[in-house]
């Protein structure tokens, strides 16, 4: 269930992002409807439908989402979704009481997260959990929700696969159209849009328009009724439109929207933008038509399509995918009309202004936000190459002692990156590096602090450590959680979370206190290397992001 509400908790996140880059779409159609072609109208909605298809995009100081101030991936999602106080911690009873009810501890605490977190469910974790842990990370109506999506969806795929089999089932029934004068017909057309393919047409009496089906191995539906009754120059511009819809790949692409709006279904803006961009997509296949077939065919060929779709919108046991329910009404019509009426030649072809600007759109909505303290995005912070050591209880009892970083590097027995960026407010303090050796410790670890304030008034502290190997976030978790149970003084909650930095995410534990006082710590692995942070006073998660962002390798002299 917790995984089900991962992928929901993402679904969400998608499904806002397309809706905020569908309706800037709608807003530069609307804006610039006289200047922009039928093609670069479906151009744009491409670009929401691979937004609404594609899991992850990269972050990019040119995204959109920096003016919505969204950040990447699914950790905003949940800061969306989930209830600021969704799961309170659980505090733990008082020291005289600790023998009647054992010390809770609750896995992840959504109101210390703010917007930078994700649940542990949704990035990766170490499988050991504390026995003290909560099973509870989400709420009861988020999965309760969860499931009616996940049912919803199930039953919208049924029906798609059903339609599909229906597909299948009535192309058995067919027949293979033989009349020479419409075999003709159609390989003159394929010839003048340059079709080597041969594309077989079928005829029958169940449905009254024709239309064109399969992806692979496409056909073409003409019924029986029309092939009599047609004219060759009707015949001819049935086929254009047909063969216009094969060239363009609108059967693969209808395809993919129907599979889109099966996961997306719960959002009822994502049905009114592939009903428009199914609107927009016959919009850009007359067009396509007409600058092969000439402006000379215009009048006739938009006749012919007014014929057509008086015998579709008749012909109620048509199949149709999901969003194709209702498009084609008056008003979609007479668009059709007007665009073919006022069709001029060049007008399908996207000029060199409108392929920038597709390129510099896509640039803009298949981007997420920059994530602080990267190298395109501002770092209020001053370069100082300095960090940190751990804790004293962490400290081993045995080790070398640096006042300067770069000794401390040059000592090391391995390799490993440092924090080259801090707020103004912290100053280096020392760095302590431990060997391997049968009395010290196991693996070689470098511990470097940095402290907030001056020595008459420490503020706050961040200690920084890097072990060759490491023994896991797992045990790295139960470690913290024993020492916080050995060391508790008061009343406490701990709870754990995940962090994105540097496009990974990392473990995160909170501890606080019943006075209020808070530690925190972060811990990931990287290149063999497991690095822990752990963190007292008032940097937030968002200013250890960029501290983390600056890390690098440090040569020694």
């Amino acid at each position: 269930m917790d995984m089900l509400c991962g992928i929901f908790l993402w679904l969400c996140y998608s499904t806002l992002a397309a809706s905020a880059v569908a309706l800037l779409v709608m807003a530069l159609q609307t804006l610039f409807h006289r200047q922009m072609s039928p093609r670069m109208r479906h151009a744009l909605w491409l670009i929401v439908l691979i937004r609404l298809l594609l899991p992850d995009f990269p972050n990019s100081p040119l995204s959109l989402f920096n003016m919505l101030q969204l950040t990447s991936g699914m950790e905003k999602a949940i800061s969306a979704v989930l209830p600021s106080r969704a799961n309170k911690p659980l505090i733990a009873a008082s020291e005289n009481s600790q023998e009647k009810e054992p010390t809770a501890i609750q896995d992840y605490d959504a109101s210390s997260q703010k917007n930078d977190l994700i649940p542990a469910a949704a990035a990766p974790q170490e499988p050991k959990k504390s026995a003290f842990s909560s099973t509870e990370k989400y709420p009861l109506a988020l999965k309760i929700v969860s499931a009616v999506w996940l049912a919803g969806a199930v039953a919208i795929f049924g029906y798609l696969f059903a339609y599909m089999w229906r597909i299948q089932r009535k192309l058995k029934t067919l027949q293979v159209v033989k009349d020479p004068r419409i075999l003709s017909v159609m390989n003159d057309c394929r010839r003048q849009f340059g079709i080597q393919k041969p594309i077989q047409l079928l005829t029958g009496n169940e449905m009254k328009s024709p239309y064109i089906s399969g992806v692979i191995h496409p056909w073409i539906y003409v019924p029986e009724a029309l092939g009599n009754r047609l004219s060759d120059a009707q015949m001819y511009h049935l086929f254009s439109h047909e063969l216009v819809h094969y060239k363009r790949k609108d059967i693969a692409w209808n395809m993919i929207g129907s599979f889109v709006l099966a996961v997306h279904w719960i959002n009822p803006f994502i049905w009114i933008c592939m009903k428009r961009m199914k609107a927009d997509r016959e919009l850009a296949c007359d067009a396509y038509a007409l600058e092969v077939l000439g402006e000379s065919e215009a009048i006739s060929y938009g006749m012919t399509i007014i014929e057509f779709l008086k015998l579709y919108t008749a012909d109620r046991n048509q199949p149709s995918l999901l969003y194709f329910f209702g498009s084609d009404n008056q008003y979609q019509l007479i668009k059709r009309i007007r665009m073919i009426k006022s069709f001029k030649k060049g007008t399908y072809k996207l000029s060199s202004f409108a392929v920038v600007c597709i390129a510099v759109m896509s640039a803009t909505m298949l981007t997420n936000a920059a994530e602080p303290g990267t190298a395109d995005s501002p770092k209020p912070y001053v370069e100082d190459s300095a960090a940190v050591v751990k804790d004293g209880k962490f400290v081993p009892s045995s080790g070398q002692t640096f006042n300067s970083l770069e000794e401390a590097v040059m000592a090391s027995g391995f390799k490993f990156k440092v924090p080259d960026g801090f707020p103004e407010r912290y100053h280096f303090e020392e760095a302590r590096i431990s060997r391997k050796g049968a009395e010290e410790s196991k693996w070689n670890e470098a511990r470097l602090r940095f402290v907030e304030g001056n020595k008459e008034a420490v503020s706050g502290t961040f200690d920084f450590l890097a072990v060759e190997g490491g023994a896991g976030l797992g045990p790295t978790y139960a470690d913290i959680e024993q020492s916080v149970l050995k060391n508790k003084t008061s009343d406490f909650s701990i709870s754990r979370g995940s962090l994105r930095m540097k496009g990974q995410y990392a473990m995160k534990v909170t501890v606080q206190n019943s006075g209020q006082s808070e530690r925190r710590y972060y811990a990931w692995e990287e290149h063999g290397v497991q690095y822990q942070i752990e963190v007292t006073g008032s940097l937030s998660d968002q200013e250890i992001i960029t501290i983390v962002s600056t890390m690098k390798y440090r040569e020694k002299a």
